[in-house]
Order: structure tokens, then sequence, then C-alpha cells
């Protein structure tokens, strides 16, 4: 199965799970924003009927993609499987920026070559739009904090149950500030995550973030790895540090690749 409609097959199903990711962009976040304002005003239209029916949608969408994205895998894995060794080579040539590569490569016991660098490292980025996002949201938190903070002080100032209704305990009254302010400072860490880089070489990996310290791990020094394919992520250890990074990191595909092709054969490896 060396053919060329073989491999020309192969490409399609490669591009179809390439489309398979998580990934916040300007769009999908104001797509949340109006989704969330719709079913805001569609619950007070239509009751709480309308908010069920919604989530046991998005729950029924989410069990048949995650069906049709392990189907997809298992006949690739079918097709990979028929090939002979050149064939096979070939393909995972080919597969070199798709993050199922190394789960493939376990389940069939192949046997590949490290995926070669382009250059003497490689650099890995979120997309701006990530920490542009992340700023907002991270503002807003921070401004429904102070405004209910300053809600509840000029109840008080006053003696009135303007902002807050009467007999309201305490931790009922402080729990939105607290929760708000606490997304704002995790929004604060997230945004300083987005704008570092994953840097990958023959030698070593690291994570370098504005303001932190870098953390670079040593492959010998790998005591356990975690790449996830569906959704993609990378969880690297050693004794003294721990590098990580979500799907939406930019050809985090590729990522996965350079780092399964490197790790130590020893460690404890998992892809899920």
């Amino acid at each position: 199965m060396d053919s060329a409609k073989g491999l020309s097959s192969t490409r399609v199903w490669l591009r179809r799970l390439r489309g398979v990711r998580l990934f916040m962009t300007f769009r999908q976040f104001w797509i949340t924003v109006v989704v969330v304002s719709l079913i805001t005003i569609g619950r007070h239209v239509a009751g709480d009927g309308l908010v069920a029916i919604y989530f046991i949608a998005i729950g029924a969408l989410g069990v048949l993609s995650t069906v049709m994205y392990h189907r997809w895998r298992a006949r690739l894995a079918r097709r990979l499987n028929a090939m002979s060794e050149t064939g096979q080579q070939r393909t995972l040539v080919l597969l070199e920026n798709a993050a199922l590569r190394p789960a493939l490569v376990t389940d069939l016991d192949l046997t590949v070559p490290k995926v070669p660098l382009r250059g003497p490292k490689e650099s890995f980025r979120y997309p701006p739009d990530a920490a542009r996002t992340g700023t907002w949201i991270m503002h807003g938190c921070a401004w429904l904090a102070g405004f209910m903070v300053l809600g509840v002080l000029s109840d008080m100032v006053r003696g009135a149950h303007v902002f807050v209704d009467g007999g309201t305990s305490w931790w009922e009254i402080s729990a939105l500030p607290l929760g708000f302010g606490a997304g704002a400072l995790f929004m604060r860490w997230s945004v300083q995550q987005s704008r570092g880089v994953l840097e990958i070489t023959d030698d070593t990996i690291a994570w370098l973030a504005p303001g932190r310290r870098p953390h670079v791990i040593r492959w010998t020094e790998v005591t356990e790895a975690r790449l996830g394919e569906f959704p993609q992520s990378i969880r690297i250890r050693s004794h003294t540090a721990r590098i990580s990074a979500s799907d939406a990191l930019v050809d985090c595909g590729r990522a996965i690749n350079l780092i399964a092709t490197r790790l130590p054969p020893t460690i404890a490896r998992r892809t899920s």
C-alpha cells in the first residue's frame, strides 16, 4: 500500500486531524460572549429548560467529536499498519507536525528517526491573540471586583441596602469580589505565561517567560513526559523543573514530535 493513492488518502486524514484544535482567538472570544449573552436572554424568555438543552447539545457535540477523532485515528493506524516499512517511513515524515504521531508509533511499535530541527533550535510561541484576550479578561475581572467592593462600601456608609439585600450573609457578600479578584490574578499569571517561548534543541528543552525564572531541562534529566494528542498538551518534568504548554501553542503538534523523538527511552512517557 505504498502507492500514490494511499499517501494521498493519508494526507486527507491528516488535514482533518489537524483541524481538531482548541484555540482561543478574538473571534472565539467574541463568539463565547455572544453565546453566553443569548443563553442568558433565552433563560429569561424561555426558562431554565433552554439552558439544559444547550448544555445537553454541547455535551453531545463533545462526545461526537471525540468519537469521530478516534475513528479517524484508528483508520489512519490501519492504513499505516498495512504499509511496507518504506511506506510507513514516508508517511511518518508527513506526520512530523501531527500530535498523534507518537501515539501511533507506540501503538504500532514502529522505529522512527529523530525529527530534525529547523536550525540549531526551534522556538514555539502562543499567538498574540492569547495575551490580548487574557488581558481583556484580567481587566474585566478586576473592574467587576472593584465595582462590587465599592457597591458594598456605599451601602455600609449610607446604612442602606441598595447594592446588597438585607440579611445577606458576609460570606455571600465577599464571595463574588474575592472570586473575581482571584480570577484577575490568575489571568495576570496566564497572560505572562502566554508571552513565553518554548525552545527545543538537541540537548535541552526550555521555557522562557518574561519576568520569570527560565526553566531549562536537559533531555538526559527528564523523569516524566506526558504528550497529549486530543487535546494537544505538553508536560515535561525533571527533579528540579517542570515545563508545560497547551494546544494553543502555535505548531504544538510539531513541538510534541520534536520532544517525543528526543526523550530518553527509559523515562515514564505517556500519551493521552
